[in-house]
């Protein structure tokens, strides 16, 4: 049965709120108070205190939300009105959501709160203002106010109480928290802290098999380990069964090495003097001054960290001068003394019983702020004893002082029996001691007593634990050490708290992955000439072989059956057993169904499978939950955002908890508003919480309906010239090396509708420059009006005109990397232009916050009908039935798993988007409502289809797998794979890939590949400029072929910026040339283009004009643009002397980019140590030197069986041009189609050492992971 959580019962009641709370102006707004105004609104408070340029406004905060609905009495009939409602059922979900919508907007505001948003509005002094929803809520996922957290604070350590942390922090403060990233532990940055309150509440405790603790609220998601196939999920808490896997953090990264402290830094300065580099403490005494001083700064040493380890155990003060220390090893004791006087302060008192005593009321003070706070109530040597914990810049420092600070605790309150354990009562103490294992790698469990908390260590991590702790108590250590051998002699080590069920699913993976790790040999196999099936060799008859089909019972003589050469593993007798020798399957990995995390990995690692085992890496334990216990609550409740991994560790032990709680984009937002539809659209907004999408979205994600309140934003009203969206990252394929941005002309809300299809530009945003533009398709726009808002159609020169210049995009494009920066994160910022850019919104992009290192890969496997084309959304495939739905009132008719077509989307639409397989819009761009969603969501969609709605029927494919999208005719088959970049081993040819449209390469980019080994500039001018470039130099539009050629090349550098990015100059040959707009009168008619003028040849002659506007080009993507990782390349460079001439030119033009040759001809091969005096390296193209060295045109279809770039003469010229370049100190690569058809061939080419091997991006994963093996087999 599943454990349900609990809600507290609410009764309208709710605690006082002043007035000041209701409106709060944004300059009073911090990130802190995302919970009453928040995320988006607190965003804006902190942008305006940037001095950015946001435009001035206030909040209607969450509070006067709630006084709204209370002071008219709303609740009940809202609860009423929900609680009667089946929400999974469209109509009664539209029915329910008019209803209290009308309520709301029916109600009046009271009197105070009307006066104060008029109050604020005339404060503004504009006249029409915007008005934006944002929610906030008292339900959001947190964790109570006495759970620990270990992060950074602005680089220093942090180890306390998260309501500590709170109350410290300022909104500047830079707070990086322990997170979970791809199975490692990495300290991420926070954006946010935040707390909000939990009335007369009920939370959970959970408790783990090592003992591990933390209390969450009830709606809190958790990330488990699914078992059945060793992937994580997220779950929520109502879920739970109390026998789930939770990740804790086992290994802890270091922060830094401190290596010394000033002690002011650490204590409270009331009553302190400083004399002669020592701290002393005045008090009403005459004589303060022959105290006993201590030093200002003090040297982290071990002898140090071992005094405050065991203080903190065996230590306390006495009347705020004395320090007490007892132990009854006299070496620990002299260890003590000695650093006590390496202090200056007296340590000649007596040792009595076993005690040391000492008075300098500096270092008393530094202890009792540092070590322990005495209680007051307690009298003598007890009185620190609850109150112990780790100085915090222990956690700071080497893991050796680290090791040292825990010798001492151990020396004092450590034993070693079946485990080596440590008691306390503090349970900060424990905590924090936990946390320093952590950061050493060294496993423990808890447990808690009645009065005390106890940690033990496991018997396999005692080795570590001498190691790296061990104990100065001679008794102690020797018991350590006998332990450790009597570990050591014991065949089985069982891990009972740290184990792994093996799943049929799992067994059956495993024994694949064996099985394809089985060395393979070429047999061959006997077959039936009637059913192809296998047959088996018999006797002979007349010296002639007999086979039997046991299948058609019939006898076959040699020559009657089919023969085939197939591959089978040797492991494997005939009748598929395992031979003798080889260890089968029923003694390795599926003997037992429970396995010891640590067992299991080396069983796995022993067959090669390493890569199953990615889940259980040794930063987590994978923890079992034992225990869930109610806890009532009636206080704050506090979370983190951390957009990137959505995970952060605290509580007793590190648990890391999920958080994704998001309300963007569910509620309301109203332009050009003046004061009279002011309070009218404020309560709009308020109604809005209760809209269609607002309510499923809330049932989605188990969110209690009457705890989610929501804020207001009402800021001045930008009348934009234009306005858009702009991301820190690719939005589709979440490409961090871009800013791209849409812009149209009036305000923004026709982008997010689709009513247009805005322009985009895209930055690289290492320089702010602007690398590539695309005009959009603008032909209306939403400006202001008497009535509000209204449409106007844009005239036919401005629809041909980008809206914004090229400046002003990258004016904003240095916004986004300010607001980036700040927020540690991919940002989504909303912007305006009047007559100068403002900032209108940011938000962190939550599709891609999750890094991930799964690359997924869509491909289509058969030819067939495009059907149409538009922009695609996300890089996927899906195929279904068309259902055209024009209007939203007909979404009922919308059914699971079919492809919706329509002319937009809008919030309302969401339900139905939810349920579909593909969506298809006939308007829209990629930052319109319809492509957010879908990003969100999941699902491919293609926007901006012209007339889908008319011409779209029956089943299609959708093929988002370009930034063109395509829909075919059909349901075309496809394949999905799935690559871990982690995994893809590291190897010294390297892999690259060839690039032809501009567009390939953001995804290929995100391939495991070493970079571009060809990018061909054939593609960039035959797609983005068609035309001939003579005819444009004689038509004086020579800078247009440059700009676009520019633009092409840019995309794919600043895609795999740094990797080297090569760069071959145009190859096409004069009929190809001719085909070009213009291209008639500039070329001659070959009656063999393929061996006539064309490469290196035309740069020469007379197209040497247009050959330096490619080198132009080339320029501008280096010196203006900052793309330093381009190399060139000549094509087809026949001789000597056309190298030189060639280079001539390329000098003239000042190019500063390293210079190749292809290596396609043979005498390429032949001249190579004179080819190598003029170029860097050269890139083997293996079609041309195949057809040039076998004399066969590649094109012909006759001699087509003998075109084989594995022929012996060809293979001759490629291993000795190999021989001679490495001779000259030059690299060699291949870039031809041959290592992407034939394995065998990149095998030769890996064994004949040559330097890079490129090939197209389908098969890159596939030759990275043959190239590891042959290099590993040499």
């Amino acid at each position: 049965m599943k454990y349900k959580a609990k809600r507290r019962k609410t009764d309208g009641r709710r605690r006082h709120h002043s007035l000041t709370s209701y409106v709060l102006p944004f300059s009073k707004i911090r990130r802190k108070d995302v919970a009453l105004v928040g995320g988006k609104t607190s965003s804006l408070g902190e942008l305006f205190s940037m001095k950015l340029p946001v435009p001035n406004g206030f909040a209607v905060t969450a509070d006067a939300y709630r006084y709204f609905i209370r002071e008219n009495k709303l609740d009940a009939e809202i609860r009423r009105i929900i609680g009667n409602t089946d929400i999974k059922k469209i109509k009664e979900l539209k029915r329910a959501g008019s209803e209290v919508r009308s309520l709301i907007k029916a109600a009046s505001f009271p009197a105070d709160l009307e006066k104060q948003i008029l109050s604020s509005y005339h404060t503004l002094g504009s006249r029409f203002v915007a008005v934006r929803s944002s929610a906030t809520a008292e339900d959001l996922p947190s964790i109570s106010e006495d759970e620990y957290v270990f992060v950074k604070l602005n680089g220093k350590s942090f180890f306390g109480k998260i309501k500590e942390l709170f109350d410290i922090h300022e909104p500047t403060d830079d707070i990086e928290v322990l997170s979970m990233n791809s199975f490692k532990t990495e300290w991420k940055r926070a954006s946010n802290i935040y707390r909000h309150k939990a009335n007369n509440d009920v939370l959970y405790r959970l408790t783990t098999a090592t003992g591990r603790k933390i209390t969450i609220s009830p709606n809190h998601s958790l990330i488990v380990l699914d078992e059945s196939t060793l992937q994580p999920r997220v779950i929520e808490m109502s879920e739970l069964t109390g026998k789930e896997k939770i990740p804790v953090a086992r290994n802890i990264p270091q922060l830094n090495d401190l290596d010394e402290i000033d002690i002011l830094d650490y204590i409270s300065k009331y009553g302190v003097v400083e004399q002669n580099d020592k701290i002393m403490i005045r008090n009403n005494s005459t004589n303060w001054t022959i105290q006993s001083g201590l030093p200002r700064k003090i040297p982290i040493t071990k002898d140090f960290a071992y005094f405050l380890g065991i203080y903190t155990a065996e230590g306390t003060t006495y009347k705020n001068n004395g320090v007490i220390i007892t132990n009854s090893n006299e070496k620990i004791i002299e260890r003590v003394r000695d650093f006590v006087g390496i202090l200056g302060i007296n340590s000649e008192n007596k040792i009595n019983k076993y005690s040391f005593r000492f008075y300098c009321k500096a270092l008393t003070r530094f202890l009792n702020e540092n070590c322990s706070i005495p209680d007051e109530k307690i009298k003598g040597k007890g009185r620190t004893c609850h109150t112990k914990q780790v100085p915090s810049f222990i956690f700071s420092c080497s893991r050796e002082i680290i090791g040292e600070f825990l010798r001492g605790c151990f020396d004092g309150d450590g034993t070693v029996s079946k485990t080596v354990s440590y008691s306390s009562t503090s349970e900060k103490l424990i905590s924090g001691i936990a946390t320093l294992l952590g950061i050493l790698g060294i496993e423990f469990y808890m447990h808690k007593k009645k009065s005390s908390f106890d940690l033990s260590i496991p018997f396999k991590n005692f080795a570590k634990f001498r190691d790296m702790i061990g104990f100065m108590d001679e008794r102690k250590m020797n018991k350590l050490n006998q332990a450790i051998e009597k570990y050591n002699l014991s065949s089985k080590h069982f891990e009972f708290k740290n184990s792994i069920k093996i799943s049929n699913i799992i067994a059956l993976s495993i024994r694949n992955e064996i099985e394809n790790n089985l060395t393979k040999r070429v047999f061959t196999g006997f077959f039936c000439p009637l059913c192809l099936k296998t047959v088996r060799r018999t006797s002979k008859y007349k010296d002639k072989q007999r086979y039997f089909c046991h299948n058609c019972k019939r006898a076959f003589y040699d020559d009657g059956i089919v023969k085939k050469e197939t591959e089978k593993y040797t492991n494997y007798n005939e009748r598929g057993q395992f031979i003798k020798g080889s260890v089968p399957w029923n003694k390795s990995v599926n003997t037992y169904s429970n396995y010891g995390v640590t067992k299991f990995k080396e069983t796995l690692s022993d067959h090669g499978l390493v890569q199953l085992t990615e889940v259980l890496s040794d930063d987590i334990i994978w923890d079992t939950i034992v225990q869930i216990e109610e806890v009532p609550y009636n206080s704050w409740v506090y979370d983190f955002t951390v957009p990137e991994t959505e995970n952060f560790a605290s509580g007793i032990g590190n648990i890391v908890t999920h958080n994704s709680a998001s309300f963007a984009g569910e509620q309301e937002s109203y332009l050009n508003i003046d004061e009279k539809n002011l309070l009218r659209r404020v309560k709009d907004c308020f109604a809005s919480l209760f809209t269609d999408r607002a309510i499923s979205y809330r049932e989605d994600k188990k969110f209690d309906h009457f705890r989610v309140y929501l804020s207001v934003a009402v800021e001045k009203q930008i009348f934009s010239k234009a306005s858009g969206v702009m991301f820190t990252i690719d939005p589709d394929s979440g490409h961090r090396n871009f800013i791209v941005i849409n812009s149209s002309y009036g305000l923004g809300d026709y982008i997010v509708q689709g009513r247009v299809t805005p322009d985009e530009f895209w930055i690289f945003k290492k320089n702010g420059k602007l690398i590539e533009k695309n005009l959009g398709v603008k032909n209306v726009m939403e400006i202001r009006s008497i009535f509000g808002v209204k449409q106007k159609k844009v005239s036919p020169g401005m629809q041909k005109t980008f809206s914004i210049s090229d400046k002003e995009a990258e004016q904003l494009a240095k916004y986004a990397k300010i607001i980036e920066e700040h927020y540690g994160c991919s940002m989504d910022i909303e912007w305006a232009k009047d007559d100068k850019i403002y900032i209108i919104q940011a938000r962190p992009v939550t599709v891609h916050a999750k890094q991930t290192n799964i690359y997924e890969e869509y491909r289509i496997k058969e030819k067939g009908t495009v059907l149409a084309e538009g922009a695609a959304v996300g890089r996927k495939i899906s195929s279904g039935q068309v259902n055209v739905i024009r209007n939203v009132r007909e979404i009922n008719k919308f059914k699971k798993g079919q492809i919706l077509v329509t002319t937009a989307t809008d919030p309302n639409w969401e339900p139905v988007m939810k349920i579909a397989a593909g969506i298809i819009a006939e308007e829209g761009g990629r930052t319109s409502h319809c492509a957010i969603v879908s990003r969100e969501l999941g699902i491919p969609s293609i926007v901006g289809v012209k007339n889908a709605t008319k011409k779209l029927h029956g089943t299609v494919t959708i093929d988002c797998t370009s930034e063109t999208g395509k829909i075919w005719k059909g349901a075309l088959k496809y394949q999905k794979n799935e690559h871990d970049i982690k995994k893809m081993p590291k190897t010294r040819t390297k892999v690259y890939v060839n690039i032809g449209e501009p567009q390939e390469a953001v995804d290929a980019s995100l391939l495991p590949v070493d970079g571009v080994g060809l990018a061909r500039e054939e593609f960039i001018i035959n797609d983005a400029i068609a035309e001939h470039p003579l005819a444009m130099i004689k038509q004086g539009r020579e800078n247009i072929f440059i700009d676009k050629l520019a633009a092409g090349i840019a995309k794919i550098a600043a895609s795999f910026y740094p990797r080297p990015v090569t760069i071959r100059f145009s190859d096409f040959k004069t009929n190809e040339y001719r085909d070009l707009k213009g291209g008639e009168p500039f070329e001659p008619r070959e009656e063999n283009p393929m061996i006539g003028w064309r490469g290196t040849s035309r740069y020469i002659g007379v197209y040497e004009p247009a050959f330096r506007l490619e080198l132009k080009a080339i320029n501008k993507c280096y010196d203006e643009l900052g793309l330093d990782n381009i190399k060139i390349m000549l094509p087809f460079c026949r001789t000597l002397g056309e190298a030189d001439k060639a280079i001539k030119i390329i000098n003239s033009e000042k190019v500063k980019a390293e210079l190749g040759v292809m290596a396609e001809i043979p005498s390429n091969v032949i001249s190579a140590a004179e080819f190598s005096k003029r170029f860097k390296f050269f890139s083997i193209g293996s079609n041309d030197l195949t057809q040039l060295t076998l004399g066969i045109d590649r094109d012909s279809q006759m001699l087509a069986k003998e075109f084989d770039e594995r022929d012996p003469a060809v293979k001759t010229l490629i291993t000795n041009l190999i021989a001679t370049a490495h001779k000259h100190k030059r690299v060699v690569g291949i870039c031809g189609d041959a290592p992407s058809s034939f394995p065998d061939f990149t095998k030769f080419l890996v064994r004949s050492h040559i330097d890079s091997i490129s090939v197209t991006p389908d098969v890159a994963v596939n030759t990275r992971l043959l190239v590891a093996k042959i290099e590993k087999s040499k």
